[in-house]
């Protein structure tokens, strides 16, 4: 971030208290965003509901779609 901040300045931008701040806010609330989506994805897949979903799945499809590799 603060790489772009001073590129920003660099360029001629200015760079306001309120821009700097909206800019950082962003920043932080993403990753915090990302950080708890991949925290869901982990959770999910050691609760182990994907694995009876993928079972029960396995046990509905034709013999034909089993032994067929996927190219």
């Amino acid at each position: 971030m603060p790489l772009a901040l001073w590129y920003l300045s660099s360029a001629g931008v200015s760079l306001t208290l309120h821009f700097v701040l909206a800019i950082s806010l962003a920043i932080v609330l993403s990753l915090l965003l990302a950080a708890g989506l991949m925290g869901l994805v982990f959770f999910s897949a050691e609760s182990g509901h994907d694995q009876r979903v993928a079972e029960e799945n396995a046990a509905h499809e034709p013999e034909v779609w089993r032994d067929s590799p996927i190219d």
